[in-house]
């Protein structure tokens, strides 16, 4: 009786191990900001075409991510659309070859094709990405702060506040604002995909921030290297980034 249950122990223990051999090895995983996905998606195939394995991808909020990685996420590389959070997870030890890939500026969609100006857009509700955790919303709301309009227009309740440029894409395309702040890349995109206009802030930029965590795998390493490098140069310049090399 005792020989028979060490044997179903012994069984039991080798099915473990036998599924667990099974299971494909993680790949490494980059953290992305949604609001610059689709071009570094671009560049990912293009790394993935010239005979290099696929990273896995998680999309999230800039501050959104930044959190997960403190909380312990396995990331390997993280590539964001502002420097703010970064900042962050350096003061907390959490980041190394930290550094700008990239540089973009600040537009705003609108779903109405008579919209050319800010001035005509603070007529009509904007969609906003919160301005605590994303790229675009700092800067929308150190614009408006700039020109005086930020306390105006939330006071009158014109701003929509989202949680990422994506989610300010679908606010206007529901109906819900007329307007949203996003990257220049969506705003371009979704003029060529629905129509509608761009009203574009060539002067409003913010560094394109990205980086490894420690234990990063050497995948992740390869990638944050080609990131940077004349051979994804073109795909940053067609998405109207400026690419920064290294």
């Amino acid at each position: 009786m005792k020989g028979l249950f060490m044997r179903k122990i012994l069984l039991g223990m080798c099915c473990i191990l036998f599924c667990a051999a099974s299971l494909p090895a993680r790949g490494d995983t980059l953290a992305l900001a949604a609001g610059i996905a689709p071009c570094v998606k671009e560049i990912h195939q293009q790394y993935v075409d010239e005979g290099n394995p696929p990273l896995e991808i998680v999309l999230g909020p800039c501050g959104g991510l930044a959190r997960q990685a403190a909380a312990g996420a396995p990331f390997d590389l993280f590539l964001l659309s502002e420097a703010r959070w970064p900042r962050w997870m350096v003061e907390k030890g959490l980041g190394e070859d930290v550094h700008a890939f990239a540089v973009h500026s600040l537009a705003l969609w609108s779903s109405r094709e008579g919209i050319t100006s800010l001035g005509d857009a603070v007529q009509f509700t904007m969609a906003c990405p919160v301005p605590e955790t994303t790229a675009y919303g700092m800067l929308a709301k150190r614009m408006l702060e700039e020109k005086g309009l930020w306390k105006d227009l939330e006071a009158k309740e014109m701003l929509l506040f989202v949680k990422s440029a994506p989610a300010a894409i679908l606010a206007v395309r529901s109906g819900s604002a007329v307007s949203a702040f996003v990257p220049l890349v969506s705003a371009l995109n979704m003029q060529k995909e629905r129509g509608g206009s761009v009203v574009s802030f060539p002067e409003v930029t913010e560094d394109q921030v990205g980086g490894l965590f420690a234990g990063a795998g050497e995948n992740a390493r390869r990638f944050w290297e080609y990131v940077c490098s004349e051979a994804a140069s073109p795909l940053w310049e067609k998405w109207h980034f400026k690419p920064l090399l290294h």
